[in-house]
């Protein structure tokens, strides 16, 4: 015995009049909130070469951070980051692994890096959440 199914009016989505629309990019994915920090100072040595690199970052989370370097790297690489926080701490000493690298112009690339070990672990995330804190703040 077949059994009915009332089919049901689809309907159509309505947003407010007030609000925009904005692009989707997709189900946010990332497990750690960001927060932009552009004057941090950053450098970052490659296992392939011996001196360090000074780069730009664009967000950091306790998890990884996004960086504007002045060369590509592959996904995977492993690179050394020396995060220089504030003049009364000391600076954090973070391997991490790239995870994405887009061209940005010619010069610059853009990267997203996860850590995969820090020192003075506890210390790093404090040193985040208060960045957080701050920015959530304004």
């Amino acid at each position: 015995m077949a059994t009915q199914r009332k089919k049901r009016k689809k309907r159509k989505k309505t947003m407010p009049e007030n609000e925009e629309k904005v692009p989707s990019r997709g189900r946010e994915r990332r497990r750690a909130q960001r927060v932009a920090m552009p004057l941090l100072k950053v450098t970052y040595q490659a296992a392939d070469v011996a001196e360090c690199c000074e780069a730009a970052c664009v967000d950091i989370s306790a998890l990884g951070i996004r960086l504007v370097t002045a060369r590509p790297f592959l996904p995977g690489e492993v690179i050394h980051l020396k995060i220089f926080p504030k003049k009364d701490i000391p600076p954090f000493d973070i391997d991490s692994r790239v995870i994405w690298c887009k061209e940005k112009t010619e010069k610059d690339c853009e990267i997203g890096a996860k850590f995969i070990k820090i020192d003075r672990k506890e210390d790093f995330r404090i040193f985040v959440c208060e960045q957080l804190t701050l920015h959530c703040s304004k």
